[in-house]
């Protein structure tokens, strides 16, 4: 049985795609998904603090949603992006090969 928290499960690798969507909706009803979406460029509207609080929240949102076989791969990550960037490398491509193989089928 998979970890759920809120309708998301835990990121094995296999499951990248849906993952990966139910994520980044995840991200934006936490009001967390401006720090992916602007990198690190801080919005004007938003003090210092308050973004760094929310590179904090938005890295340790998404490691809560890693299986622990994947989760040294992004323990030590602060910055909000490297763990989103880091999981996008390591599962997209993969994914791709996958849908072409299953397709060519």
């Amino acid at each position: 049985m998979e970890d759920s928290f809120g309708g998301i499960f835990k990121l094995i690798g296999s499951n990248y795609s849906v993952w990966q969507s139910k994520m980044r909706d995840m991200l934006v009803c936490k009001d967390l998904w401006l720090s992916v979406q602007h990198d690190k460029t801080k919005p004007d509207k938003i003090d210092e603090p308050t973004w760094e609080v929310m590179h904090l929240n938005t890295s340790a949102y998404i490691r809560c949603f890693i299986c622990m076989s994947l989760y040294n791969n992004f323990n030590k990550e602060i910055d909000f992006d490297v763990p989103w960037k880091k999981i996008r490398v390591m599962f997209e491509n993969k994914n791709v090969v996958n849908r072409v193989s299953i397709s060519g089928r």
